[in-house]
């Protein structure tokens, strides 16, 4: 037996190959079970059964019921007496199953954000006995979703979710009250030992360090930026198995930001970073398109339509913190984006909610920043809540930003979990990225 603290990683290695897969689950959210289905083999059939006592939506239900014909065979388990609450993974291949058993829910939080604690049961007797209460689960207790009940429940679910959205409000503020962090330690109190940003890397960005342009300062920084093209070399091809239409900066120099002062970058260099985003084909149209087909094109700056101006995931090393976000604007930049974003979150209903709803999925301690505000994705009640935020956006002067900080002495930076904490990161940021992106010219 085995602890796992990241449950989505170790199922996604563990599903390669796999003939079987049996889930028992609270909970089940579109992310988890889209992590679940990339992980799958095609040809590895699956059996849940999923809990509505949290509850999970109808739209994961509805889903699951329209995965019959693609060997995904899903139940519901309705005893009323009994309040449903496994989380269990059962994998069988090659004649043998492994168990994974714990606190984690099959949704975003429980496989890959959250705090959570799995372990891992490979003996065959143990994971035998497992699979037999599966069995008994599946087969006399659990029920078929069907038409009828789906419909009810949808009705049902509705009417209790403003009571959610007041549990949840009431919730946060109970402990942002009582929940309060002590002061944060130091630089030079923190352990960093295992991490794979030193304590060098944050050093960078202390004092004066972000205004000075000496050789010493730009050294520094240098050591951050190399630092992180080491990180890149490993995320690229993680990134490439995913296949997400995101790509470095076309110029291998540009991989990281400058670490030097220039007309380019801002007076304080508080952060280097590296950058995922529009190829360079695309980046070329939109230049084409919307500086050169402008009558009065000679009026505008040439820079509002390079890299740097344009949407992107990032990885950000600052004096206290390593950030993970979707940067979908800066100040002055990704014009043509926030443009369509804000007449779409204005106009088209759908749009709105789709996007609403793709927020929601990030994990509670996401935020989002727009014209200098903060909020936490999960404090929006609604989709005309978040339409009324997202409407103060300053294209101007404000970054428009959704994402996580990280304190530099996390265990989740430390130099085994580092690549996985990004990559489950970028999977929820990713969708954002697409949706408000606007296609190349």
């Amino acid at each position: 037996m085995s602890a796992i603290d990241r449950l989505g990683s170790k199922l996604t290695e563990e599903l390669a190959g796999a003939d079987e897969l049996c889930i028992a689950v609270a909970l089940m959210s579109d992310s988890g079970l889209d992590k679940i289905l990339d992980a799958k083999p095609e040809d590895c059939t699956m059996r849940v059964v999923v809990g509505v006592d949290l509850p999970t939506a109808p739209d994961v239900l509805r889903r699951l019921r329209e995965l019959r014909d693609s060997g995904v065979d899903a139940k519901v388990h309705l005893d009323e007496k009994l309040f449903f609450h496994p989380k269990l993974y059962l994998i069988s291949k090659k004649g043998r199953t492994h168990a994974f058993i714990g606190s984690g829910n099959c949704t975003s939080g429980g496989l890959s954000t959250n705090l959570e604690l799995s372990v891992a049961i490979t003996e065959p007797q143990d994971a035998a006995e497992l699979l037999a209460w599966v069995n008994r689960l599946f087969e006399k207790q659990a029920k078929d979703i069907s038409p009828v009940w789906l419909a009810d429940y949808e009705q049902r679910w509705k009417r209790q979710s403003e009571r959610r959205k007041l549990d949840e409000a009431e919730r946060f503020a109970f402990k942002a009250q009582w929940g309060a962090r002590p002061k944060p330690k130091g630089l030079n109190e923190l352990d960093l030992s295992g991490q794979f940003f030193q304590f060098e890397h944050f050093n960078a960005f202390t004092g004066r360090k972000p205004l000075e342009g000496t050789q010493a300062a730009i050294n520094e920084r240098g050591r951050v930026s190399d630092r992180l093209v080491e990180l890149h070399k490993i995320l690229w091809p993680e990134i490439g198995q995913r296949r997400w239409d995101i790509h470095p900066h076309y110029e291998s120099q540009h991989i990281t930001s400058s670490i030097a002062h220039s007309n380019w970058t801002d007076t304080k260099l508080n952060a280097i970073w590296l950058h995922y985003g529009r190829s360079k084909e695309e980046i070329k149209g939109f230049q084409a398109f919307y500086e050169y087909k402008d009558p009065n094109a000679s009026r505008r700056k040439p820079s509002e339509q390079t890299s740097l101006f344009h949407p992107r995931l990032q990885v950000l090393v600052h004096a206290d913190r390593v950030s993970v976000w979707f940067r979908f604007g800066k100040p002055g930049g990704s014009l043509v984006d926030r443009d369509m974003f804000c007449r779409k979150m204005k106009d088209d209903l759908a749009y709105r909610n789709s996007f609403f709803s793709s927020l929601k999925k990030l994990p509670e301690y996401f935020i989002i920043e727009v014209a200098g505000q903060t909020r936490a994705v999960s404090s929006f009640v609604d989709a005309s809540d978040l339409h009324a935020f997202t409407a103060l956006d300053h294209v101007q002067n404000h970054y428009f930003i959704i994402g996580t900080h990280y304190a530099p002495d996390d265990k989740r930076l430390s130099k085994e979990r580092i690549v996985a904490t990004v990559m489950d990161d970028f999977a929820v940021l990713e969708p954002l990225y697409r949706q408000t992106r606007t296609l190349a010219p």
